[in-house]
C-alpha cells in the first residue's frame, strides 16, 4: 500500500511540474520572438545568396559588328516570295472583315 501512496505523490509531483510555467516566471512576448525569427531567416538567406556562384561564360571576344548579309546568314534567312493571291480575293476578304465588324 506504501508503494501505491508513493508512487501517487511521484505522479502529482510531475503534474504539477507540467502545470507550472517554465523559464522561471518569464513571460515571452510572442511579437518579439517573431521578429527575432524572421531576422534570423532573412540573415540566413542573406548568406546563402552571398555563396552564390555565377554561371561560367565563353571569355571570347566577339567582332564588333556581325556580318548580316543575306548569303551569310544561310538559306534559312533568303528572303522568300510572298504565297501568290487571287487579284480581288484581297479586296473581297477586307470587305468581308469590315462587314463582320460592323
Amino acid at each position: 500500500m506504501q508503494e501505491v501512496t508513493e508512487q501517487q505523490d511521484v505522479a502529482q509531483e510531475i503534474s504539477e511540474a507540467f502545470s507550472q510555467r517554465t523559464g522561471f516566471g518569464e513571460d515571452f512576448d510572442e511579437d518579439e520572438l517573431m521578429a527575432e525569427l524572421e531576422e534570423l531567416e532573412q540573415e540566413e538567406l542573406n548568406k546563402k545568396m552571398t555563396n552564390i556562384r555565377l554561371p561560367n561564360v565563353p571569355s571570347s571576344s566577339l567582332p564588333a559588328q556581325p556580318d548580316r548579309t543575306p548569303s551569310s546568314l544561310g538559306p534559312a534567312a533568303r528572303p522568300r516570295a510572298a504565297p501568290s493571291r487571287r487579284a480581288g480575293g484581297e479586296d473581297e476578304d477586307l470587305k468581308h472583315l469590315a462587314a463582320w465588324a460592323s
